[in-house]
């Protein structure tokens, strides 16, 4: 199963949970415990304990989400670490992606505008872009270039990234 497919196959139940557990790591405003994150997506679900746990189970046994010593460090394009790429959501909330390239895929995650705030890991100059649906409405540096790894070799790629 490549990476693609491991979203693809979710359900719509499993889809809002994982956008649930996102939004615990945002709100609390980096890693979370695995308890305080299941507590939260019960508080703001109407799924069933089990389902909850079975998809937590999943999503760690396909390497969706990244736990460390019982911690939910990443869950993508969520990072529960801080990075070089701070997003700000239409909404206010705000954010540390994976990577460059995930920041940019934010904007079809959490389906609203965002503010990317990151620094070129070549030549270290500040980079800031505001996407929406996949276009860039903004750029403080017309002329940069992205470079994209091809992840696909890897099984683990979120710890990759």
């Amino acid at each position: 199963m490549n990476k693609y497919e491991k979203y693809r196959c979710l359900t719509d139940e499993q889809k809002a949970i994982r956008i649930s557990i996102m939004d615990c790591i945002i709100d609390n405003g980096g890693s979370v415990n695995i308890e305080l994150a299941k507590k939260w997506v019960k508080e703001h679900m109407e799924s069933s304990e089990e389902t909850i746990d079975a998809t937590f189970k999943q999503f760690i046994d396909t390497n969706v989400m990244v736990v460390i010593d019982d911690e939910i460090t990443f869950i993508f394009p969520v990072s529960g670490k801080p990075t070089n790429h701070r997003i700000t959501l239409e909404d206010g909330r705000s954010f540390c992606a994976m990577c460059a390239i995930d920041s940019i895929g934010t904007s079809y995650t959490f389906k609203q505008p965002v503010t990317i705030n990151s620094m070129c890991a070549a030549t270290g100059k500040e980079i800031e872009l505001k996407v929406d649906n996949g276009k860039v409405l903004y750029t403080n540096n017309p002329g940069m270039y992205i470079i994209h790894v091809d992840l696909l070799k890897n099984t683990d790629w979120a710890n990759a990234c």
